[in-house]
């Protein structure tokens, strides 16, 4: 009965034209016959500006996923006061490392996944660059990433969550550079100069990514560890749609109808420098997280399988 609950909420709220009751609200006037006459965000945005633009998406976004999710909730607290077993084990959340990290796991991957698909957009059709020459363009993010990730699992073990703080500073700073880049650049931007900027974002995320998640289940207990790697993978996956979805909205929409290649810098300057609030936003809960234990100690003790949730959730 819940779901079908859930099914109807969410598709009525879905249903309610954000667009067309903001712009009535704010400037009296029916966006239907103005612009593309669309109720979408993007014609919201270009008509009114990202103050009315803004809300519109992020209502657009929320308003079917909050009825879902509440009748969700209602549904396996409801399961487990009967004695069954719930899908999701609400008491996760009663654990306030895992609940920060969670956060910031939602906060670096909405960030991630939206700075590659625009970034992709921008080398392509702003600046003219092949799939191939915009592969390579990415080459050394890539490569450095791979390293970062793979070396930087054993200052996990010895400073802990000050790894995450580390690499999401290296990450910001890319990011900021990158912004100034763009600015500085406009219309005269080259793929080349992106490069040195990409290369720290590919090295704090490459120390950001296994770190985040090792820390957030290295002290979940072994009954849970199921239940913990599974709700951090949705919540990672959940987080980067959310980002591509929003922020590829703002992205589009500060593009314009008519794009050059100094509209998609700009468009890629709006995204960058909300994409460095939320690797910012990342750095900052780490500081938050405990130092994990030793893994020679995880190994041994009762929350082994929470590592091995580790690395399934990797």
């Amino acid at each position: 009965m819940s779901y079908v609950a859930a099914l109807v909420g969410g598709y009525l709220a879905g249903s309610i034209p954000t667009g067309y009751w903001l712009v009535r609200l704010v400037r009296g006037i029916d966006i239907r016959r103005v612009g593309s006459r669309s109720i979408g965000a993007t014609n919201v945005w270009r008509v009114m500006g990202w103050k009315v633009g803004v809300p519109t998406i992020v209502i657009d976004v929320l308003k079917g996923l909050v009825p879902t999710l509440l009748a969700t909730l209602w549904w396996e607290r409801r399961v487990g006061r009967l004695g069954g077993e719930p899908t999701l084990d609400l008491g996760l959340f009663t654990d306030r490392v895992f609940r920060t990290g969670l956060v910031a796991n939602a906060t670096f991957m909405a960030f991630f996944g939206s700075f590659m698909l625009c970034l992709t957009v921008v080398l392509q059709a702003g600046l003219g660059l092949d799939p191939r020459e915009a592969g390579l363009t990415f080459a050394p993010l890539g490569a450095v990433f791979a390293v970062a990730s793979v070396f930087g699992r054993r200052f996990v073990v010895r400073y802990g969550a000050r790894v995450i703080v580390v690499g999401g500073v290296i990450s910001s700073i890319g990011l900021a550079l990158l912004s100034l880049e763009l600015v500085s650049a406009g219309g005269n931007a080259s793929a080349a100069s992106f490069l040195g900027p990409m290369a720290l974002v590919g090295l704090g995320n490459g120390l950001v990514l296994p770190a985040l998640t090792g820390t957030v289940l290295a002290d979940v207990a072994r009954e849970r560890a199921g239940s913990a790697a599974g709700v951090l993978t949705t919540t990672q996956q959940f987080a980067s749609a959310v980002g591509v979805a929003v922020l590829g909205t703002v992205f589009f929409s500060a593009l314009g109808s008519h794009p050059d290649t100094g509209r998609y810098v700009h468009a890629m300057t709006v995204v960058t420098v909300t994409d460095l609030a939320l690797a910012a936003a990342t750095a900052a809960l780490a500081t938050l997280l405990p130092r994990p234990r030793p893994v020679q100690v995880l190994s041994s003790s009762e929350d082994a399988p929470a590592l091995e949730a580790v690395g399934s959730a990797d």
